[in-house]
């Protein structure tokens, strides 16, 4: 394993009960409090604009977007996104961010 997943394996496991824990990059570790995840925010936002959660879409391509992904109503994974991502998105876009997918798929799903 490389150094931060050796890392994450010495983690106390009681820090996993109260932090939701997650390796976004090969370098990168991200942390936050237990149940604040970007699906939070949206479900926030949505509340005050008065739309419903199906009329939602989300992409993503990191770990830290697996929340919002499960949540919309059409969650979009980029060609380039970690497998987690990609198993849990309505949609995989084919090309990645780097290459306008994002706008693929406005233009495919939110535009039409």
């Amino acid at each position: 394993p490389d150094p931060l997943d050796r890392g994450i394996a010495q983690l106390s496991s009681d820090l996993f009960d109260k932090y939701e824990i997650f390796k976004s990059r090969d370098m990168l570790l991200e942390w936050s409090p237990k149940n604040v995840h970007k699906a939070n925010g949206l479900e926030k936002l949505i509340a005050h604009l008065g739309i419903e959660q199906s009329q939602v879409m989300t992409c993503g391509d990191e770990a830290n977007d697996l929340s919002m992904i499960k949540w919309a109503g059409l969650g979009v994974a980029m060609q380039n996104a970690v497998a987690a991502v990609k198993e849990v998105a309505n949609v995989v876009t084919p090309m990645t961010n780097d290459e306008d997918a994002v706008a693929w798929a406005i233009e495919k799903y939110a535009l039409k």
